[in-house]
């Protein structure tokens, strides 16, 4: 069984990539991000865990709490 991403998964990392200038996995790991929060219940608390400076502040920019390990 293959599992793929879906499309507007792509299609969102792509454009954060424009977006933010960010690398593909870092695109990737942000779109994902921001696709589970979307899921969750407003009240819910949520996360963005990162040590890149560059993704950390496009995830805050996209909205997210970010907490930053190495900080």
């Amino acid at each position: 069984m293959e599992i793929k991403p879906a499309d507007r998964h792509m299609n969102a990392a792509a454009a954060l990539v424009w977006r933010h200038s960010l690398r593909g996995a870092d695109a990737v790991h942000l779109a994902t991000a921001l696709a589970v929060r979307g899921e969750m219940a407003e009240e819910t608390e949520f996360y963005f865990v990162s040590s890149d400076v560059s993704l950390n502040r496009a995830a805050l920019a996209e909205g997210l709490e970010v907490i930053d390990p190495a900080a």
